[in-house]
C-alpha cells in the first residue's frame, strides 16, 4: 500500500563502488543498488562525496532512470556505460507512468522532441 505522506530518500557514498576492480563489476553493483532502492520505493538517491567509481555510479543511475525507448537517443556511447546491457531491470514509478490510464481518461508517456535545423 502506498502512503502519499511518506518520503524516502536513500543516501549512498560516492565511493560505494571502489571495492570492485573493473568497470563491468562496478556497473553490475550500481544496477543492484538501483534495484534495491526501487524495491524500497524510494523517491530518490542522494550521493555524497566523491571517490573511485563515482562517474560509473552517476551514469548508471541516470541511465536506469530513463525509459528504455529513450535511452539510445539520450545517452551517447561512453566508457562508463560500456556494460549497460548486463544491468538488471528496475521497476520505478517514472518508467511505468506512461502505461497507466489517468483519471481524466488520457494517457501520459515520456517522449523526446527532436528539431531539425535547416
Amino acid at each position: 500500500m502506498y502512503c502519499p505522506y511518506r518520503r524516502l530518500r536513500v543516501a549512498i557514498p560516492g565511493d560505494a563502488l571502489s571495492a570492485n576492480p573493473s568497470i563491468r563489476e562496478k556497473t553490475l553493483v550500481a544496477g543492484y543498488i538501483a534495484r534495491a532502492v526501487a524495491t524500497m520505493r524510494a523517491e530518490g538517491i542522494d550521493i555524497y562525496g566523491k571517490g573511485e567509481g563515482y562517474d560509473v555510479l552517476i551514469d548508471t543511475l541516470n541511465y536506469l532512470s530513463v525509459p528504455v525507448y529513450l535511452r539510445k537517443k539520450l545517452f551517447p556511447l561512453k566508457q562508463t556505460l560500456k556494460y549497460a546491457g548486463i544491468l538488471p531491470p528496475v521497476t520505478i514509478r517514472a518508467l511505468n507512468e506512461g502505461f497507466r490510464e489517468r483519471e481524466e481518461g488520457f494517457w501520459v508517456k515520456f517522449g523526446l522532441i527532436e528539431t531539425c535545423k535547416r
